[in-house]
């Protein structure tokens, strides 16, 4: 005599019930468990990458702000620096900042003055000018351009 239960499989061995799961149950249940792991694992990964890169592109965007408001104030140069082999961007003689993640692209277009091998700047005026220049970021089919205007030294960023 054999009886269906709704929680596994159950049968009846003389008078003791025996319920459970059958190995094939536990092995299919197993194996969905860990495609949606790795499902949600790579969207994870994926959407943390995206994330570094969209924080990436505002420090920039906001230093190169930044060094604008510190020339007008001063009334004096204030260059943003980006070296473009180690990733990172500094403000005149200033603490060194990493642009992530690692597979991002950096292409600079600047004045020819401002390049000195792997580094390359924008340069701010006391008068709210700049060298101008433009940076895009780019990380697989994420792209971000910051513009610079050379007459009045806003930035804008280009989605």
């Amino acid at each position: 005599m054999t009886a269906i239960s709704s929680v596994g499989s159950s049968r009846t061995v003389g008078r003791r019930e025996v319920a459970g799961f059958t190995l094939i149950e536990l092995l299919v249940v197993l194996a969905i468990g860990v495609v949606a792991l790795a499902t949600v694992s790579v969207q994870v990964g994926s959407s943390l990458e995206g994330s570094r890169f969209r924080s990436s592109v505002r420090a920039l965007a906001t230093a190169l702000k930044q060094a604008h408001s510190a020339a007008v104030m001063t009334q004096d140069e204030v260059v943003l620096q980006v070296d473009t082999e180690a990733r990172t961007f500094e403000l005149t003689e200033g603490r060194s900042h990493a642009l992530e993640p690692a597979t991002m692209e950096i292409e600079m277009t600047v004045a020819e003055q401002e390049v000195d091998g792997s580094r390359a700047g924008i340069r701010f005026y006391g008068d709210g000018s700049a060298t101008g220049g433009r940076i895009a970021l780019r990380l697989a089919q994420r792209e971000a351009v910051i513009d610079v205007d050379w007459l009045t030294g806003l930035v804008e960023i280009q989605p």
